[in-house]
């Protein structure tokens, strides 16, 4: 069941990130030299919860008795997007000659380190136990991303009130925009009389309205910037007058009705109840 809260909340995210140490040490068995270019996948392992990790060591036969190249990286379908990770890899128990690079770097992108790895005297190529054991120490950044809600209750609120919402105000701004005709980028003429409106407020208040400006051909929809409808001019005033400030008077039963079919034409419900409402209270018989 979720839970719902009735106050605002306040979510923060913060970004940490986490430095971990892992060492892995993959025995490759059976490899006898000399050997042709191979590349070994380790097993899949889990350093850090919820990342998974393979290697993948790249060994190729020099000309030069007893040295390979060798090259390490992280399989690219496992290097997850949220970490930067590091590797100090080094082959270990293979020959005594190995000791001076027990630690040396290999470059994640595919950059060669040549080692020896047979004596001169050691004509069959054996490894110890035909092992070769390849030690990898990485230090994993991992960035968490960690988002805090914070709900308020009604005492940590306090005296804090939603902001007045001035409505009959913005009644009164756009009655004023729409008489004056100012920024206007559109035309309807009724008659002989031309009203100067806002595609904005035309296109949202009264959509079907708006349909009139646009002409479809060749499955193409175009805007035009005069229109022409068939409705009186003073039905059309008082109708576009709804749209801009949600207000009407209606003084008589013969413009209610002609307004109630204009609005039903062109789909304004709420100006189609107040004129119906008008003519039921003022039926007579």
């Amino acid at each position: 069941m979720s839970k719902t809260c009735a106050y605002p909340t306040n979510t923060t995210t913060i970004t940490r990130v986490k430095k971990f140490t892992h060492n892995i040490f993959w025995p490759i068995k059976d490899m006898r030299f000399p050997i042709p270019k191979k590349v070994f996948n380790s097993p899949v392992f889990y350093p850090v919860d919820k990342v998974s990790l393979q290697l993948m060591l790249m060994l190729e036969p020099m000309n030069e008795f007893g040295k390979i190249r060798v090259s390490v990286r992280l399989s690219p379908d496992f290097v997850p997007s949220n970490c930067t990770i590091h590797l100090k890899t080094a082959l270990v128990d293979v020959f005594e000659e190995l000791t001076q690079v027990r630690s040396f770097d290999l470059h994640p992108q595919l950059e060669w380190k040549e080692v020896a790895v047979l004596n001169q005297d050691d004509q069959e190529g054996i490894l110890d136990e035909d092992t070769m054991t390849f030690h990898c120490e990485m230090t994993i950044h991992q960035t968490v991303h960690e988002v805090i809600i914070n709900e308020y209750s009604k005492e940590s609120i306090g005296g804090l009130t939603p902001p007045h919402q001035d409505y009959a105000g913005l009644s009164a701004s756009l009655k004023t925009l729409y008489e004056s005709g100012k920024f206007a980028d559109l035309t309807l003429q009724a008659g002989d009389k031309m009203f100067k409106l806002h595609k904005a407020i035309l296109s949202a208040r009264a959509p079907k309205l708006f349909e009139i400006l646009q002409d479809v051909s060749r499955g193409r929809r175009v805007f035009q910037q005069t229109g022409v409808v068939d409705e009186e001019p003073d039905v059309l005033n008082t109708l576009l007058m709804y749209v801009y400030c949600a207000r009407v008077e209606l003084v008589n039963m013969g413009d209610a009705t002609k307004l109630y079919l204009a609005a039903s034409k062109y789909e304004l419900g709420l100006l189609k109840k107040k004129c119906l409402a008008y003519i039921k209270s003022n039926i007579t018989f």
